[in-house]
């Protein structure tokens, strides 16, 4: 059958209340999984969309075919030559297949295989399946695949979903499909509003009356119209209260998805409450209510009126909104409460109070991490991080009084206030006379919060900051905290990736080792621990490494394994051939030797011509325990990479057979394939060249693997303490870390 009818589809599933954070989740997969569903089942269609609310999820096609298209295939018998008998007649062969496939033996077909082979076939025609047959069979699978946070069944049913389900529409044109799902068997009634009607049968004559039915019963199923009506409700009651919206898009989406029937309107703010910070009085509209902030034009200052949105029509309204400005004055009031109570202490007599708070158990209090941060703030300033010179006296105050805020009643209250953290002790130290420097000190270390926020602003703020951290650091490592692929409770991983984008911001010129030495040193006797500062490679910090945004290979300081880390120049410029090369000293001979380095064509794909990488040239000399083109090579690039402790240099080398290019030079490999156009050249050994013929379709070297000796397949973790070629002047080394980055 082919050229079928195109008939409109509608699927709704009607739940308990869902989570508004459910609710994306759910569109999003539905949406990609049932257009991937239809492609699956050669399915034509045109106008898919998906709705939801808290209370239904709905899928409406404008035109679905009804069948599948009939499909020709061609099945594959037994070769000709052992289908024919000598005398032309079937073999047993032959007439197996036939039977086999429901055909008489003069039906199967000789056909040809395309390799000069022929064989017999026979061609079939696969009448297609009525869609509703395999929409029926196929949606409970899609639906029971959807990732949310968190499932459930309910009854006698092992059916899992969100919530539980309470009725199910299916319809393709005006026929029912036979789906069950859930104990439930799809009908046409669908259910309106809880409240505008009562929650009463809705029966949809087609799926075209779809979004019409339920409108008439208080509901918009579309997610677009109901985000539409708040925004365009919220701006016009701001205007006429001679203000403008705080926007919002999260709390906007949130909003949205919270709601079936959008009704905007303004309540009060008493301007008793104005005495509180504007994040305090954002926060309680936000976080507890999910209400917008309106600020006056011009000036930006917060108007004594919120704009919230009702689930319902404008029925009692004013009712409606003198219990939303109760229950927000009741917040408000806990929170004035709170302030009042904190401003009656100074921040130092705050920060006493720490010492009665465990930081971390047999690790101190939080005191003491105070004067650790302070100590290491100093030492951090020092070794480059800072601005030169001596701290500045406002860093060294903020250090002192950076955790005072957690002893207050705000944020000790545990409940929304509490991500006002930093933010809340700026306010509070400007209200106790603090410097604006050290307000502004306060409320900057703890950027960034995520990976979106910016970063400290000064370098005060980015010593402050990544003191902070590296105390938390190391405190967690060395109470065994260490992160895995399943937890991270501490968010280690999170203030490792800050530590790094402040470095790479800072241009820091640190010696990373150090700097976890001496964080370690804070905790005492603790910090001798011998292997608790060696560096291991996460690659989910790659992305933060330089140029790991863009999809170039990036390397932070010190982000291998088994040595040192260090940053002698800035982090953004290694493990890259800078504009100016370095210059070393006995280094004249070295063009000679770059010359068979210059004539290797470049591989584009960075493989070796006979499947190899770069870097497995060390498997052989792991192997065999000497290079294998002599020991002048391998003396003359291993030399100047030894360093005390087993470390690395980056863009050192000892030039001790660099004089004349005599190590290197002869260090050539006996033999290469060039790509079409080059010649091949043979080396028995210095000086002696022989030419060969030209190889036509061979691949190109790799740009960092020049040396084209023959891969030896060997374990990752064989192989010499390091490999370097000098070219350009520079040392490349083929055990610089491919990526990755470092967290302690």
């Amino acid at each position: 059958m082919t050229g079928a009818r195109m008939l409109p589809f509608l699927f709704e599933i009607g739940t308990d209340e869902l989570p508004a954070r459910f609710l994306p989740v759910e569109r999003q997969h539905v949406a990609a999984g049932f257009a991937a569903l239809l492609a699956e089942l050669s399915l034509e269609h045109r106008g898919l969309r998906v709705l939801a609310t808290p209370r239904r999820l709905a899928v409406l096609v404008e035109a679905l075919a009804e069948q599948q298209a009939d499909r020709t295939i061609e099945v594959k018998g037994p070769p000709l030559s052992a289908a024919r008998g000598p005398d032309g007649s079937p073999t047993p062969a032959a007439l197996g297949f036939a039977r086999k496939n429901g055909v008489a033996i003069e039906d199967c077909l000789e056909m040809g295989d395309g390799k000069g082979g022929a064989f017999l076939g026979v061609r079939r025609t696969l009448a297609g399946r009525p869609a509703a047959e395999l929409l029926a069979e196929r949606l409970p699978g899609l639906l029971t695949a959807i990732p949310f946070p968190k499932t459930m069944h309910w009854g006698t049913s092992d059916f899992e979903y969100a919530r539980p389900i309470q009725w199910l529409v299916a319809l393709l044109g005006e026929q029912v499909l036979p789906l069950e799902m859930a104990g439930l068997r799809a009908g046409r009634v669908s259910r309106g509003h809880r409240t505008l009607a009562a929650g009463a049968p809705v029966e949809i004559a087609a799926p075209g009356a779809y979004l019409a039915a339920l409108r008439d019963h208080g509901v918009e199923p579309d997610q677009d119209e109901r985000r539409r009506v708040v925004r365009e409700g919220g701006e016009r009651l701001a205007r006429e209260a001679g203000g403008r919206i705080v926007e919002d898009e999260e709390l906007l989406q949130e909003v949205t998805d919270l709601l079936e029937h959008p009704t905007p309107f303004l309540g009060a703010v008493p301007e008793s409450y104005f005495a509180l910070p504007d994040e305090v009085i954002v926060t309680a509209l936000k976080a507890h209510q999910r209400y917008f902030a309106v600020r006056r034009e011009g000036d930006g200052r917060l108007l004594p009126v919120f704009f919230a949105v009702r689930d319902g029509d404008d029925t009692a309204l004013d009712n409606v909104i003198r219990g939303n400005e109760k229950v927000l004055n009741a917040r408000l009031n806990d929170a004035l409460f709170y302030w009042r109570c904190d401003l009656k202490l100074t921040p130092d007599q705050h920060t006493a109070r720490l010492a009665d708070v465990t930081w971390l158990e047999g690790y101190g209090t939080v005191l003491d991490k105070v004067g650790r941060v302070g100590r290491l703030v100093e030492r951090l300033w020092s070794a480059g991080l800072g601005d030169g010179g001596a701290p500045p006296p406002e860093l060294l105050r903020a250090a002192r009084i950076c955790k005072f805020d957690l002893v207050t009643e705000m944020i000790r209250d545990g409940k929304e206030f509490t991500k006002l953290e930093g933010t809340i002790g700026a306010r509070y130290a400007a209200a106790a006379g603090e410097a604006p420097a050290v307000c502004s000190l306060l409320e900057e270390y703890y950027r960034p919060r995520s990976a979106a926020d910016g970063l400290p602003a000064g370098a005060a703020a980015a010593v402050l900051a990544a003191a902070d951290r590296l105390d938390t650091l190391a405190g967690c490592w060395l109470a065994g905290f260490v992160p895995t692929g399943a937890k991270d409770p501490y968010a280690l991983r999170r203030h490792t990736l800050a530590v790094l984008r402040i470095l790479i911001d800072r241009a820091a010129r640190l010696d990373l080792a150090d700097v976890v030495a001496q964080a370690l040193a804070g905790y005492a006797t603790l910090a001798d621990e011998p292997d608790v500062a060696r560096p291991r490679r996460d690659p989910r910090l790659r992305p933060h490494a330089p140029g790991g945004a863009t999809g170039r290979r990036g390397c932070l300081p010190g982000s291998g394994a088994g040595g040192p880390a260090r940053a002698r120049e800035r982090p953004d410029r290694r493990r890259r051939l800078g504009p100016r090369p370095r210059r070393l000293p006995g280094t004249a001979g070295l063009p000679a030797a770059r010359q068979g380095g210059q004539a290797l064509p470049q591989h584009p794909g960075g493989t070796h011509p006979r499947g190899g990488r770069p870097g497995r040239l060390r498997g052989q000399v792991a192997r065999r325990g000497r290079h294998p083109r002599g020991p002048g090579f391998l003396g003359a690039a291993r030399a100047g990479r030894s360093r005390p402790g087993g470390g690395r240099g980056h863009g050192r080398a000892r030039p001790a057979r660099a004089a004349g290019g005599g190590g290197l030079h002869r260090g050539l490999p006996c033999a290469f394939r060039a790509g079409a156009g080059h010649r091949r050249v043979l080396r028995d050994g210095p000086g002696q060249r022989r030419p060969g013929r030209v190889a036509g379709t061979e691949a190109r070297l790799p740009a960092r693997d020049p040396w084209p000796v023959r891969p030896v397949r060997r374990s990752r973790r064989s192989g010499p303490p390091g490999i370097g070629i000098l070219t350009s002047d520079r040392l490349i080394s083929d055990r610089e870390p491919h990526g990755g980055s470092l967290y302690f």
